[in-house]
């Protein structure tokens, strides 16, 4: 797979190819990430949850920022509950965007 950013990084082109996961824990795992983030792209963050399976949560935060546990509460409580407790989101755990 080519990833390309040259609108976010004014005409760079990276190549980096995403390698099958090696993951051996049974622990629960969230991954967070924001459906429109300009550096990490959501369609990523489905391809990692579906690697690891059972194991997998996706929460997807509804804006566009990089760093989506800082920007709203219904974030930061879904990350701290799951440090906290391991209690893992449902499937399809969806959080707004924080208002503009």
């Amino acid at each position: 797979m080519t990833v390309r950013f040259g609108a976010i990084c004014l005409g760079w082109t990276a190549t980096n190819p995403q390698h099958q996961l090696r993951v051996r824990t049974s622990a629960p795992l969230l991954v967070l990430n924001g459906r429109y983030d300009p550096a990490t792209p959501y369609d990523g963050a489905q391809r990692v949850v579906r690697q690891l399976g059972s194991r997998g949560h996706l929460v997807t935060y509804e804006g566009s920022c990089h760093a989506s546990y800082p920007r709203t509460e219904c974030t930061r409580r879904q990350v701290e509950r799951y440090l906290i407790t391991r209690t893992t989101p449902p499937v399809g755990a969806n959080r707004p965007a924080a208002p503009v």
